[in-house]
């Protein structure tokens, strides 16, 4: 499979491959703190907020993260469509945004709604991570939680997915890039394991060219080991994690896919 250009993957402006993951909930913002209130409307009760004071919170709120931390990513997550202004104040800032789209259990049944990512993309979002930590328990429908299952039932949803992501990219006429939902380090089921059989099992079906302009979502934790370590076979909870995704991504495309790394960026 040939490999789509890096330069046409959206990167935001002054690329310093910084960024933050929203990991407050699914619909916190910026204006539900005190501090952010106090700091940029100078009120401490929040029912006194009007709807675009709330919105200039979280303008001035995504601009400080641009400007005084020099952040220029971010992964959202984001209940429904909860997050919009969120999402536009960051994009206004000049803040690439992955939106991850929340649902209790996602694994394997969720597909995200065309309408729902086209609002996201008319935003100025263009990456979508539609899952989260296949491979542990608490990420998927109990019921269908079946080992000698697990990865083919994860290749179906991922399927269907890119799909979705691409038909919103197509109707809203922009740019739309699905992602390979990160994994847990370790896991219930092996990171690594799940990650190049669910390649494995692309490969089997002959759908590995679904895999062309999208990007791969990786949690690299380092557990406290020192940034320059690097993977190894008995080494999984490194920072440079994702030099071993490259490695596998590579031998069965033949080329690389952007990594969106757990607290940096693309």
């Amino acid at each position: 499979m040939s490999a789509t250009p890096l330069s046409t993957y959206p990167r935001p402006p002054e690329d310093n491959g910084w960024g933050f993951h929203s990991s407050s909930g699914a619909y916190e913002q910026p204006w539900m703190s005190e501090a952010w209130r106090v700091r940029f409307a100078g009120k401490r009760d929040a029912s006194t907020l009007t709807q675009e004071e709330k919105r200039a919170i979280m303008r001035d709120y995504a601009q400080m993260l641009h400007d005084e931390y020099g952040i220029r990513w971010f992964k959202l997550l984001s209940g429904g469509e909860g997050q919009l202004d969120f999402l536009e104040a960051l994009a206004s800032a000049g803040i690439q945004t992955i939106v991850r789209p929340w649902t209790d259990r996602p694994h394997p049944g969720y597909v995200v709604p065309v309408d729902q990512v086209k609002k996201y993309l008319d935003r100025g979002a263009h990456y979508i991570e539609w899952g989260n930590e296949p491979n542990l328990f608490g990420e998927w429908d109990r019921q269908l939680w079946q080992w000698d299952r697990l990865v083919p039932q994860l290749a179906d949803q991922l399927l269907r997915n890119f799909d979705a992501v691409r038909r919103a990219g197509v109707e809203a006429g922009v740019q739309a890039i699905p992602l390979v939902p990160s994994l847990s380090p370790g896991g219930h089921y092996d990171a690594r394991t799940m990650f190049r059989q669910l390649f494995e099992e692309l490969q089997q079906r002959g759908e590995l060219e679904a895999l062309r302009g999208s990007a791969v979502a990786i949690h690299n934790r380092p557990h406290n080991i020192p940034l320059e370590v690097p993977p190894s076979e008995t080494l999984s909870i490194t920072f440079r994690e994702y030099e071993w995704y490259d490695d596998t991504i590579r031998a069965f495309l033949g080329h690389s896919l952007p990594p969106t790394w757990h607290r940096g960026g693309l």
